[in-house]
């Protein structure tokens, strides 16, 4: 596949969630490996589980991530994450 072809390298069991969140996109993918989406993805996911008794230590670990030089960019990813799962679940909802 291109992820292989760029020498992208990530578990086949990562798969389905890569091709889920970038919709398809090589890019994204790359993207998403690169700034260990799937791991953040799921952090978010946890956190938005146990709502509405919110886990504010794993809310805090989260925010630490943009604390640094690169906080912006970080940040901007997070939020593109956290678009993609509120727009998921919209669209469940419907």
């Amino acid at each position: 596949n291109a992820l292989y072809a760029s020498e992208i390298f990530f578990e086949v069991s990562e798969l389905p969630a890569l091709v889920e969140l970038a919709c398809g996109s090589v890019g994204e993918a790359i993207r998403l490996i690169n700034q260990n989406g799937l791991s953040t993805y799921r952090a978010v996911l946890e956190i938005l589980s146990s709502l509405p008794c919110l886990d504010h230590n794993k809310v805090l670990s989260i925010s630490k991530q943009f604390n640094y030089t690169d906080g912006t960019e970080k940040f901007d990813f997070f939020c593109s994450l956290l678009h993609a799962l509120l727009g998921k679940t919209r669209k469940r909802k419907y």
